[in-house]
């Protein structure tokens, strides 16, 4: 069962949405989430409903339930009025709180990714009331030397995190809560759950898009270090090369990905390496991840947990199995969207997948794809 709750900083506490009253009903309730991002939860309040001069914008926090467990929170932001005087609601997510803090002008290095993070958020926190403060949780996000070199400019918090972590180092940002209420704030490098539900054509699939991109192939990777303490070459300043450790070459190439593809050069800067060594390591990672076809499966499925609570829920972030009717191929998807709204509480995931760029092999693979497809229209 969904239920929206709400409290105004004032400590009111109140029900805006519960399908066994009769009175306190919404028009139109709908959640959108997506990792990595604050989420919006929309809802309309007819004049008739009993609380609703007491929603506050940048005030009142309105928590959205399913049975026990928190699928979303946030403050509203901003309402509308029509000719008969319905209120439309907007609530964006808690991470939407690292948006009114900023990161002063400061140079870090020789951090972990940890301190770092916690650093980030030690700053938001000295700028915000308790309110929108976050407790930094567990960080298993790191690189091959565990060390970053960042510089901040007077940028957002949520700005600083997706630039210089998220955008550079993947990773997850989730809250989650404690027994006693306390808002952490994680940073993973896998949300960690593998769902136990199963997504079948014969039972909660509503449609699958498979697609094939050959704009990210890279056949040949120049990987570019730290910034070196050198003279500037006009207005640029040097970077480590692997040039020391790669007999005078600062690129790397794959022979086969060559005669398949031709040369296709790609720059990749690690800023956080300093030694040679590490930065040829770290650019044969990058060229065996650039030399494929990426390849991708975004399916829209139905949360089975809402008409059998024996299934377990689909959160956001799990990995689930995905299989259609036709094809033997089971595939594991991140749930990267989540919509709960409407009558139905449908729910979106995404999967993405390397293929080979061997011909067989991707042939393979891409026909197994494609009978799934057909057996899906």
């Amino acid at each position: 069962m969904f239920k929206i709750t709400a409290q105004n900083r004032s400590g009111i506490t109140y029900t805006l949405y519960d399908p066994r009253s009769p009175d306190l009903k919404l028009i139109s309730p709908t959640c959108k989430t997506a990792v990595n991002k604050a989420g919006l939860l929309t809802f309309s309040v007819p004049l008739t409903h009993p609380h609703t001069d007491k929603i506050a914008k940048l005030d009142t926090v309105v928590t959205l339930w399913q049975d026990d467990a928190i699928l979303f929170r946030g403050r509203v932001l901003n309402d509308e009025w029509d000719l008969r005087s319905t209120r439309k609601i907007e609530v964006e997510g808690e991470l939407a709180y690292l948006n009114d803090s900023v990161q002063p002008l400061t140079v870090y290095h020789d951090m972990t990714v940890a301190a770092y993070f916690a650093k980030l958020i030690e700053l938001h926190n000295a700028q915000v009331d308790e309110s929108r403060r976050f407790t930094v949780g567990q960080v298993t996000v790191t690189n091959s030397t565990d060390n970053v070199y960042r510089q901040s400019d007077y940028e957002s918090t949520m700005d600083a995190l997706q630039d210089k972590l998220l955008d550079r180092m993947g990773g997850y940002l989730v809250i989650r809560y404690g027994k006693d209420g306390t808002r952490y704030l994680d940073y993973l490098k896998e949300y960690g759950n593998v769902n136990s539900q199963r997504i079948t054509a014969s039972t909660n699939l509503l449609d699958m898009l498979h697609t094939v991109r050959g704009e990210d192939v890279a056949t040949a990777i120049i990987p570019l270090g730290a910034q070196l303490d050198e003279d500037k070459v006009g207005t640029v300043t040097p970077r480590l090369t692997i040039a020391a450790a790669n007999d005078g070459k600062d690129y790397i190439y794959d022979a086969d990905a060559v005669a398949k593809w031709g040369w296709i050069y790609k720059v990749v800067v690690h800023n956080d390496i300093t030694l040679v060594e590490n930065l040829l390591r770290a650019g044969y990672a990058d060229l065996e991840a650039a030399k494929y076809l990426q390849g991708s499966i975004e399916v829209d499925a139905v949360d089975l947990h809402l008409v059998d609570s024996s299934v377990e829920r689909i959160k956001l972030g799990d990995m689930i199995l995905f299989s259609a009717p036709g094809s033997a191929t089971h595939i594991d998807a991140r749930i990267r969207n989540r919509f709960a709204g409407g009558r139905t509480g449908g729910r979106n995931l995404h999967a993405r997948h390397l293929i080979p760029h061997d011909d067989r092999a991707a042939s393979r693979c891409t026909e197994r794809l494609r009978r799934a497809a057909r057996a899906c229209a």
